[in-house]
């Protein structure tokens, strides 16, 4: 099962909106070398080479979050970092089902499949440059506008401000990099059992090169 990054705050805004729909943005890599595509939805070509989204209509992603596991007297921990909630496991089942045998720490980036609170169902892929981002676009990215702020296009600019925090050159606001724009939705966490997650496992410690999160 693949996971994803997300920022903590965006994190929260799909936990505590689950009906409503979410967008988030990758930088597609390598780049295309046009200046103009077709209306891509999915996988497309370009220049003898083959682009495919990292994820695909349909497929279920889990949210990486940074936790511990920590064993108790009658029970396994898993503690998420940014707000101390914990999930709760039978021994007997986390151990057969994880066989971790002391207490571990993960990062966002390290976190496995079976340590997941939040699970989203990709809806929609396309391929689009950065700056056709609209003001809908913007909402559904999770930005909001604090009360009685007159700017416009606001949104917008505020996404802009956002993704140049994160995203540096050659795949800065001003480079207008292609994107992939993921729409997703919130899927129930008992989508996916933890029987199911087995072999989703990533070593502690174990270095993974994933794009930015937004």
């Amino acid at each position: 099962m693949k996971g994803i990054l997300f920022k903590p705050w965006k994190i929260k805004a799909i936990a505590d909106n689950p009906d409503r729909e979410w967008q988030t943005r990758r930088v597609i890599k390598p780049q295309p070398p046009v200046e103009r595509l077709p209306d891509f939805h999915g996988s497309f070509s370009v220049s003898g080479h083959d682009y495919k989204p990292r994820y695909q209509v349909g497929e279920v992603v889990y949210i990486k979050e940074a936790c511990s596991v920590y064993e108790g007297l009658c029970d396994w921990r898993v503690i998420y970092n940014d707000n101390q909630e914990a999930i709760v496991y039978p021994p007997e089942r986390f151990i057969s089902e994880h066989l971790i045998d002391s207490t571990c720490e993960y990062t966002a980036r390290t976190t496995p499949a079976w340590t997941a609170r939040y699970f989203i169902r990709i809806k929609d892929v396309r391929a689009e440059r950065l700056q056709s981002i609209t003001e809908e676009d913007a909402i559904a990215e999770g930005v909001t506008r604090p009360p009685n702020y007159s700017l416009t296009p606001y949104y917008i600019e505020w996404f802009r401000w956002l993704w140049n925090r994160i995203n540096k050159l050659p795949f800065d606001w001003q480079s207008n990099p292609w994107v992939w724009v993921y729409t997703f939705e919130q899927e129930k966490p008992c989508f996916y059992s933890h029987e199911n997650m087995k072999g989703s496992k990533t070593a502690i410690g174990k270095k993974e090169k994933k794009a930015p999160s937004f």
